[in-house]
């Protein structure tokens, strides 16, 4: 795999997907904190939401390229 296309994989996707999940996450605990501070309960709930968020978006990257595991 050249650089450039190594590089183009990894911000198609690993970087949109972990944004997604960070920005999903911090605004989970915003508003059921109602601040920015982890709280015990609320982090099932944040990883929860953090997992759920990109895989629309990977599912649909993965298909795009014949690489879903779902047809």
């Amino acid at each position: 795999m050249t650089l450039k296309n190594a590089l183009s994989t990894a911000l198609g996707m690993s970087f949109i997907s972990m944004v997604s999940m960070e920005v999903a996450m911090n605004i989970t605990d915003y508003f059921l904190t109602g601040h920015a501070k982890l709280i015990w309960w609320v982090i099932p709930i944040m990883l929860l939401v953090g997992f759920l968020t990109p895989w629309p978006y990977n599912y649909w990257r993965l298909k795009k390229f014949g690489q879903a595991c779902c047809h």
